[in-house]
C-alpha cells in the first residue's frame, strides 16, 4: 500500500510538470559560430526586418540571448560560440529549455571545424530536441559546390550520429531581397519558406510529443488509483475472513466456557 501511495504522488508530481510544460511555448534556439548570420536569420524567420527584432552586423554584435515570442513559439538568438567563453556560456545557458535547435553554418566556410562538431554533439546529448541546420549565405555559391559543402557536412555530421539531421540552404540576403523587390523567385529561392515550413512540422511534432506525454500521465494515474483500490478490495476481503474466522473462535470459546461453568 505504501509504495502504490508513493506511485500515486510520483505520477501526480509527473503529470504537474508535463501539464506545466504544455502551456509552455515550444522553443527554438539557433546557435552557430560568430557571423553565421544568427540573429538576421531570427529575424527572417519570424517575419520581421533585419534589425528590427534581432540586431545584427559583423563583429560581436549578440553578447546576450534574445527572446522573442512569434505565433506561440519562442525564438532564441545567441551570441556566436567559440569566440569568448562568456558568450558560450550565454548561449550554452538556453539549451536545456530548447525543443529545436537551428544550428548556422556559413557555405563559403567550407565544412565544420571540431568546434562546430563539439557544439552539434553537444545537442544530441539533448534527446528531448531536434536539429535543424541551416546552411547560410550560400547565394555566393554554384549548384555544385553547395552541393558539395553539402555531402562533407552530412558526412561529418553522420560521424557524428546526427545522421538525418536536415541541411537547408538559406539566403537573407535574397530573402529580403526577394520582399523588397516582390520577387517571389527570389524570396522562395532564398529557402527562407522551406525553413519556416520545416520549423512548423517540428514544432507540431513538439506539441503532439508533449500532448502525448501528458496523456500517458493521466492514464498513469487512473490505473494507479485502479491498482489502490483492487488492493484495497482485497485486503477488505481478506480483513473480513479474518474477522470472521476470530469470531467464529471467539463464539466457540464461549461455548467452551459455558459448558465448563
Amino acid at each position: 500500500m505504501i509504495n502504490n501511495h508513493t506511485k500515486l504522488t510520483s505520477c501526480i508530481a509527473q503529470h504537474d510538470q508535463l501539464c506545466q510544460l504544455a502551456h509552455t511555448p515550444t522553443t527554438i534556439t539557433i546557435v552557430g559560430g560568430q557571423n553565421t548570420t544568427k540573429s538576421t536569420l531570427a529575424s527572417a524567420i519570424t517575419g520581421h526586418a533585419k534589425n528590427e527584432a534581432f540586431e545584427s552586423g559583423e563583429g560581436r554584435v549578440t553578447q546576450r540571448i534574445q527572446k522573442l515570442i512569434h505565433n506561440g513559439v519562442q525564438y532564441i538568438d545567441t551570441p556566436g560560440l567559440g569566440f569568448m567563453s562568456e558568450d558560450d556560456d550565454e548561449a550554452l545557458s538556453v539549451f536545456d529549455e530548447t525543443d529545436i535547435f537551428i544550428f548556422t553554418h556559413r557555405a563559403d566556410s567550407g565544412e565544420l571545424d571540431k568546434e562546430e562538431v563539439m557544439l552539434l554533439e553537444k545537442t544530441k546529448e539533448l534527446k528531448n530536441s531536434s536539429l535543424i541546420f541551416a546552411l547560410t549565405a550560400y547565394e555566393g555559391k554554384t549548384k555544385e559546390g553547395a552541393k558539395k559543402i553539402i555531402l562533407k557536412i552530412k558526412s561529418q555530421l553522420a560521424k557524428s550520429g546526427l545522421n538525418g539531421t536536415p541541411i537547408i540552404p538559406v539566403s537573407c540576403d535574397m530573402y529580403y531581397s526577394g520582399l523588397e523587390l516582390n520577387c517571389e523567385e527570389l524570396t522562395a529561392n532564398s529557402g527562407i519558406l522551406a525553413l519556416t515550413s520545416l520549423i512548423d512540422e517540428h514544432s507540431t511534432y513538439v506539441t503532439e510529443k508533449r500532448g502525448q506525454k501528458l496523456y500517458q500521465a493521466r492514464s498513469n494515474i487512473h490505473k494507479t488509483i485502479t491498482d489502490i483500490k483492487s488492493t484495497l478490495k482485497t485486503r477488505k476481503k481478506f480483513l473480513k475472513s479474518q474477522i470472521k474466522a476470530e469470531l467464529h473462535s471467539l463464539d466457540q470459546a464461549t461455548q467452551d466456557i459455558k459448558l465448563r461453568f
